[in-house]
């Protein structure tokens, strides 16, 4: 069964139930997790790869239920991306390989933006599996 993707940031006078998430925030590729980093290290191309955050949300009204960490590589139109619980991204200080919700997940995309709805659907296709 196909998930639709919901559409990100929506309206802040409509209340509304996800899941949706955040536009892609850039970050340091070092800093990203270390079951990605050890994906990309397998990777020839891994110096090609930029680093994203995605805030994912099931009620616009609460806090962040996660987060989407992907490293997108725009020449190649690749992503990696997992998905961290919330509760896991306040355990940021131990060691980073305990705190992945998933396994990385290869897509195909032409933007971050894109990168972050190719995962999601992969997650989907998963669970449907």
């Amino acid at each position: 069964m196909k998930s639709k993707v919901m559409r990100i940031d929506p309206d802040p006078s409509e209340r509304v139930f996800g899941p949706y998430w955040s536009r892609p925030i850039a970050f340091d590729p070092a800093e990203l997790h270390a079951t990605i980093l050890r994906q990309l290290d397998a990777s020839a191309d891994k110096g090609d790869f930029k680093a994203y955050m995605v805030q994912v949300f099931g009620d616009r009204a609460e806090p962040s239920d996660g987060m989407f960490e992907i490293a997108f590589n725009r020449k190649t139109g690749r992503a990696c991306a997992i998905y961290e619980a919330a509760s896991d991204i306040k355990k940021r200080n131990v060691p980073k390989d305990t705190s992945a919700a998933t396994d990385p997940i290869w897509v195909r995309a032409v933007s971050p933006q894109s990168a972050a709805n190719a995962f999601f659907q992969a997650l989907i296709d998963q669970c449907d599996d």
